[in-house]
């Protein structure tokens, strides 16, 4: 999706190097100004290069074959490895058992690759349910925002045309909703 991002995005001539999220940022940085369009146009394409860029996925070492897969895009790194405090999360847990063993704190939590490779493809389910429920939360907020406040007239980009409605960037909120026309 990236790639998909990245050719529209020169077609229209904003050049932007994605081998890296550090290249991406330094091609925005060409595109940064003091007046409101330059804003408005490196905040929309700040907004697609984000949306396209694929959601981090827990997996097990053993089950892949290249080790350029170990490697974090957003942070540039080549080996990564994520846990926060071990009552946080159950990937965390699993990541604290394998590093405990491997500095030969405990022993090692005796899975086989396949097993980890189940744990750590219902880690991914598990998180892209909340990820999904979060941003229903936030669009469900923001349409009781609007009933409170009223209509809102906005600023906003156009970002994608479908056959009888466009979705638009509100540059204040930094959301995107649908906007539907009729064909008569």
């Amino acid at each position: 999706m990236l790639r998909d991002i990245l050719e529209k995005c020169e077609k229209v001539g904003f050049e932007i190097d994605g081998s890296s999220s550090a290249t991406i940022a330094s091609s925005l940085l060409k595109y940064e100004g003091n007046n409101e369009l330059k804003r408005t146009v490196v905040q929309m394409l700040t907004y697609l290069l984000m949306k396209s860029m694929q959601l981090a996925l827990y997996f097990c070492v053993g089950s892949l074959k290249n080790r350029a897969d170990y490697a974090h895009y957003a942070l540039s790194v080549p080996f990564y490895t994520h846990f926060t405090s071990p009552i946080r999360r159950y990937p965390d847990i699993m990541v604290h058992r394998f590093l405990s063993a491997a500095l030969g704190y405990s022993p090692a939590p005796g899975l086989t690759v396949k097993e980890v490779e189940t744990i750590a493809s219902h880690c991914n389910d598990r998180k892209l349910i909340a990820k999904t429920v979060s941003e229903a939360s936030d669009d469900m907020f923001f349409g009781v925002f609007i009933k409170e406040c009223g209509p809102l007239t906005e600023r906003a980009v156009v970002i994608q045309v479908l056959d009888a409605s466009f979705d638009v960037l509100v540059m204040k909120y930094g959301v995107v909703k649908r906007v539907y026309t009729s064909i008569d």
